[in-house]
């Protein structure tokens, strides 16, 4: 019997060669078509709004994101953008949004002071991460982070995070949370923590050492009650000792 060879198939170079001509011209077109989306004036940034902003000028804002007018604003890195945009001092986080064909948004959630840090001579506005916003206005009123162990001179922006303040801020937020005005807390040469709150009748806190602050805490509010019920005044609650805590009546 005779068999009929089979045809072997073309590799498919050969088969497309015949339309090279076409793939230059889809290439050229598609260049062109880049070519004309990179320059298209349409594309450049019109309307840019800046939202959530309350301390810190839209202004800074805008030059912090550098964005370049005559550039196509797809083409632009948005990311880079909110990284300047974070370094504000004042500035928690950025987002930036982009809306066709050329509007910018950029979205922004500013830190909250919580206290006045007092370093080295100098009075400064911390954030509950202990990021310094800002030197403190004359005006400004407490409550005072009284701190000795700074690392290196402080400024706007940086992280004002130490031990000694991590404890402060963590006992400020124990009596903040029992609704307590606090004007100031410092640490005696000893280490011990000092509370001074606010009102004309309340008696200072003396908690001592930061080793079990927890348990001495506890036992801030009913001693408080005690002590306004006396009928001389208290100016002092001292907790050093923990189990036997005193009360120091003013002369």
């Amino acid at each position: 019997m005779r068999t009929t060879p089979r045809r072997r198939a073309q590799p498919l170079a050969a088969r497309l060669r015949p339309f090279w001509i076409v793939f230059l011209l889809l290439a050229v077109l598609g260049g062109w078509g880049l070519a004309a989306f990179v320059r298209w004036p349409l594309l450049r940034p019109h309307r840019i709004e800046v939202r959530g902003e309350r301390v810190v000028p839209p202004g800074e804002i805008l030059r912090a994101a550098d964005i370049a007018m005559h550039r196509n604003l797809w083409l632009q890195d948005t990311g880079a953008m909110e990284r300047r945009i974070d370094a504000i001092p004042y500035v928690l986080s950025a987002r930036i949004r982009r809306y066709w064909p050329a509007t910018v948004v950029i979205e922004v959630t500013e830190r909250t002071p919580v206290a006045i840090l007092q370093a080295d001579g100098r009075r400064w506005l911390v954030d509950d991460a202990l990021r310094i916003l800002q030197p403190a206005p004359p005006a400004a009123h407490g409550p005072v982070l009284e701190v000795t162990d700074e690392r290196g001179p402080l400024m706007q922006g940086s992280s004002a995070a130490t031990a000694q303040s991590r404890v402060l801020l963590e006992v400020l937020r124990a009596l903040q949370g029992m609704r307590l005005g606090v004007a100031a807390i410092r640490t005696d040469d000893f280490g011990d923590i000092a509370v001074t709150l606010r009102g004309r009748r309340m008696p200072e806190l003396l908690l001592g050492s930061p080793d079990g602050l927890d348990t001495r805490l506890s036992l801030v509010e009913p001693l408080l009650e005690r002590a306004l019920r006396e009928p001389r005044r208290v100016a002092a609650i001292d907790l050093r000792a923990g189990d036997a805590p005193v009360f120091v009546f003013a002369r």
